[in-house]
Formats: structure tokens, C-alpha cells, sequence
């Protein structure tokens, strides 16, 4: 069955890497942001920002529980009185460092997953910064073990602006709101999530850590205790207790949930960002990654794309476009015979389908 209806497109860039021992630190600095070098300005707004001068540690929304609900600016900024009086949303972007006393309250039920976010920045480099969480455990001993605890480090993309931005459609900042920073040229708003050990921070900038937990089917119960330490060069070892408070009520399997989650997913930009042949083995095994990650969430949907660049939109000089950066491949090949007919390989729509079908996502195909 094909159906087109209303989708919510949301980009998730999730992969696994290791850091390179002989990396240079100027690399590491600018492989989250892609800026090399910031203006006076913008480091003059950062600064005002951040509340001291050492290491500032710091709650997006000053809520652990919703912490995950802003994108962090990469450069932060101070709002000003007459700012927050128009939009008290602000509020959720001012920096309050948390005492070395504070405890990250969490809560969740049974067979969910649950994210929080930290933020951190400096007016100096930071180097080989690390988070770490170790095992939560309850009163009665029972413990919620690392495996279930996942450490990724924000990065950043940039968003280049159109000069239409001005005339006709509407500003970054009415879409994606006040996680949108940079320097214009372009400017940069977190998205992709990073495994990987430890990174180096620019000064003047922010670097938000996101935290998932995993709470298993069956888990009892109860109030699981632990440390969350952040370990930098320049500053050491700072650790806060962390309490995650697990709720009797529990969620079904992904599977089950009654809710319709459609999301897009292109494996077309699976293959160009991480250098991949299309429909390669590692291509596949890249995209069972993706899948997985989409079931994971109650997805439904399974976007199939029968036409090369199903979107494009028009563009200068009477040519055309992909809509988005890489673009989407057909699933099917058109094959037109000598004698004018034509012939179709479904054999990469089929695999594609199959694959996600096996994962959970059943529901339907959207053929576009």
C-alpha cells in the first residue's frame, strides 16, 4: 500500500568512531563545529555568558528531566531582560553552573528509554574531555549496569542561509529557535550524536554530552544511585551524584506502541557521509544500524524512494536540485528495452524492505 501523508523528517547522524592518539588537538577542536576561527565579537558574547572563569558545568533547561528537549548553541549568548520578557522560553537557555553539591534527578518507567543532556565550556581550550557514568545501583543492590547507560558527545552542522531567508521564507531562528549559533557564514546548530571517548573543546564554545539510559523490561522498581564524573586536562575529575527513580508503570515493546511514528530515512546520505558504495555490504550493514535505531523508537514507516531525486526543487538558471544535501537514489532501476518497453529491478527496494520489515518497522510503505 502507498500512502503519502504529513512526515515529521528527522535527521539522525549516529555512528561509532575512535579517537586517533595522533590526532592533532587543532583537529579534534574543529571536527565538532567545522569553524576554524571565531570573531572578537562572538567570543565577547560567549564570555558574557558563561558564568566564571574556570570550567562551567551546566543543565540545558536548568531541568535534568527535560534537559533534552533544547539543542544547546555552540556559542551561547546572554539574553537580555526586554529578550526573555517577549519569549520566556529563553529562560531555558541561560547558563547556571551547578554547585558541587547538586544531584541529577532523573525519572522513568520500565522499558523505556530515557535521555538527559549536560553542558559544559570554558574561555580556554579544554582538552581530552571525558564523561563517565558508572553503574547505577539501588538500596536493595540492584544495579543498572553500564550497558545500559550511553555516552555521546553533540556535535555540530552547519546551516548555510539563503539570501531568500530575508525576503520570503521564514528565519532559522522561528524554526529551530535559539540552538541555531555561529557566525553567520554558517551558522551551526547541534544534531549528530558522537560515540567516542573524549574530545577537545574550543574555548568560547559549548559542548553538550548526551546521556541515554536504558531502563529493561522487568527492572524493579526503586531509586538507582551513581556518579557522573567529567574529566578535562585543565580542570581534572568533577563528579555529581546522579538519581535515576524507576517508576512501577511499564512501557510495551517498541513494537506495540499506539502511537503512528513516521520518520524519513535516506540511505543515499548513509552512503556519502560515511564513504560508502551504495548498496554495498557496508552499506547495508550501515543501514540495519539506522533501521534498528528507527524500530527502537515505535517506527511504522518504511519510506521507499521508486524514482531518482523523487524532490527536486528548482534553482537558478532554470536548473534543479536536490532538496537536501545528498540527495535521494532510486530503490528501483528503470531499465528501458531497445524496442521501447520497460523492465524493473526491484531486487535493492525488496532487500531494503525485507530488512526493515525484520526489525519491526510493518506497517507500511511509503513509495515515493
Amino acid at each position: 500500500m502507498i500512502r503519502n501523508i504529513f512526515v515529521l523528517i528527522v535527521f539522525i547522524i549516529q555512528f561509532s568512531c575512535t579517537s586517533k592518539k595522533n590526532n592533532t588537538k587543532t583537529e579534534n577542536l574543529r571536527s565538532f563545529d567545522g569553524i576554524e576561527n571565531i570573531p572578537e565579537w562572538l567570543k565577547l558574547n560567549v564570555e558574557e555568558a558563561l558564568p566564571f572563569d574556570g570550567l562551567n558545568i551546566w543543565i540545558p533547561t536548568n531541568n535534568f528531566q527535560t534537559s533534552s528537549l533544547v539543542r544547546v548553541p555552540r556559542f551561547p549568548r546572554k539574553f537580555s531582560e526586554s529578550e526573555i520578557n517577549n519569549n520566556e522560553a529563553l529562560n531555558f537557555f541561560e547558563i547556571i553552573t551547578l554547585p558541587p553539591d547538586k544531584v541529577l534527578n532523573l525519572t522513568a518507567v520500565r522499558n523505556e528509554q530515557v535521555s538527559a543532556q549536560i553542558a559544559l565550556g570554558a574561555k580556554i581550550d579544554l582538552s581530552n574531555v571525558s564523561v563517565n557514568i558508572n553503574k547505577l545501583v539501588s538500596l536493595n543492590g540492584e544495579n543498572l549496569n553500564s550497558k545500559n547507560i550511553q555516552i555521546r558527545f553533540v556535535k555540530y552542522v552547519p546551516v548555510h542561509r539563503a539570501r531568500s531567508e530575508y525576503v520570503w521564507s521564514p528565519k532559522l531562528e522561528s524554526i529551530i529557535g535559539e540552538g541555531v549559533s555561529g557566525t553567520m557564514d554558517p551558522n551551526v546548530v547541534a544534531d549528530p550524536l558522537i560515540e567516542i571517548e573524549s574530545v577537545n573543546v574550543p574555548a568560547y564554545r559549548a559542548q553538550p554530552v548526551w546521556l541515554t539510559f536504558k531502563i529493561p523490561k522487568g527492572t524493579h522498581p526503586g531509586v538507582y544511585e551513581g556518579n557522573i564524573s567529567i574529566h578535562s586536562d585543565e580542570y581534572g575529575l568533577i563528579s555529581h551524584k546522579l538519581k535515576l527513580q524507576v517508576l512501577e508503570q511499564e512501557l510495551p515493546d517498541p513494537k506495540d506502541y499506539k502511537f503512528h511514528l513516521d520518520l524519513w530515512l535516506n540511505p543515499s546520505a548513509i552512503a556519502e557521509y560515511y564513504g560508502l558504495e551504495h548498496w554495498s555490504q557496508a552499506h547495508w550493514d550501515m543501514i540495519l544500524k539506522y533501521l534498528t535505531d528507527y524500530a527502537s523508537g515505535g517506527g511504522k514507516n518504511i519510506t521507499t524512494t521508486i524514482t531518482h531525486e523523487p524532490w527536486h526543487k528548482p534553482w537558478l538558471n532554470g536548473t534543479t536540485r536536490s532538496q537536501i544535501a545528498f540527495g535521494y537514489r532510486s530503490m528501483i532501476d528503470w531499465i528501458k528495452n531497445e524496442d521501447g518497453s520497460w523492465s524493473f529491478d526491484y531486487s535493492v527496494f525488496d532487500k531494503y524492505v525485507d530488512m526493515a520489515t525484520k526489525v519491526g518497522i510493518d506497517e507500511a510503505i511509503n513509495a515515493f
